[in-house]
Order: structure tokens, then C-alpha cells, then sequence
């Protein structure tokens, strides 16, 4: 069940893209997240939007990287995920997981 929060700033006429975007971006990270496949908002190897695009739901939806680059920092913008480190404190990663809401 996913929660939704209204953004601060956030219109009714926001479109119905944009919500099924903004959606999508969190159910994949919550599907990434049950695989324990960490994924992060650096562009690199494990950036998020570019994972998220490869996954069967994206692409029957025809959702396009740069949609999900700005579902991704929408969320960030809302307070719903964010970034935390893990890893080797000598060499540290992060990775982007739901905020306690």
C-alpha cells in the first residue's frame, strides 16, 4: 500500500503523469529495497532513475529516465525518501530509502 503525503508548493492540477511517476519511483524502490539492491541518487552504476527504467513495470509504462530522475527528486523534495550510508566506514556508500513518515 503505498502513503501519500502532499508536498509542500504541490498543486491539484499536478498531472496524472506526474502522480503515476512519482508512484512508480517509490514502488520500485520499495521492490528494489525487498531485494536488498541498493540503489542511490549518484550517477554511477546503482543511480536509481537508470536501474528503475530497465524494470518490466517501467517499461510497460513507457517511463523515460529523465521522468523518473524527476519523480526521484520530487520525493526527495517531499521528505518521502532520502539517503543514508551504509558500508565500510573506510569507505562509505549511500543509498536511498523511504524516510519514516
Amino acid at each position: 500500500m503505498l502513503r501519500h503525503r502532499i508536498c509542500p508548493g504541490s498543486t491539484a492540477s499536478r498531472s496524472l503523469g506526474q502522480r503515476v511517476y512519482k508512484a512508480s519511483s517509490a514502488h520500485l524502490l520499495d521492490q528494489f529495497a525487498r531485494a536488498e539492491r541498493e540503489v542511490n541518487n549518484v550517477k554511477h552504476k546503482n543511480y536509481a532513475p537508470k536501474l528503475f527504467a530497465k524494470e518490466a513495470m517501467a517499461k510497460a509504462a513507457k517511463v523515460s529516465v529523465r521522468r523518473l530522475e524527476e519523480a526521484m527528486h520530487r520525493l526527495f523534495t517531499c521528505g518521502q525518501i532520502r539517503t543514508e550510508s551504509f558500508g565500510r566506514s573506510d569507505r562509505p556508500s549511500t543509498r536511498i530509502v523511504r524516510a519514516k513518515l
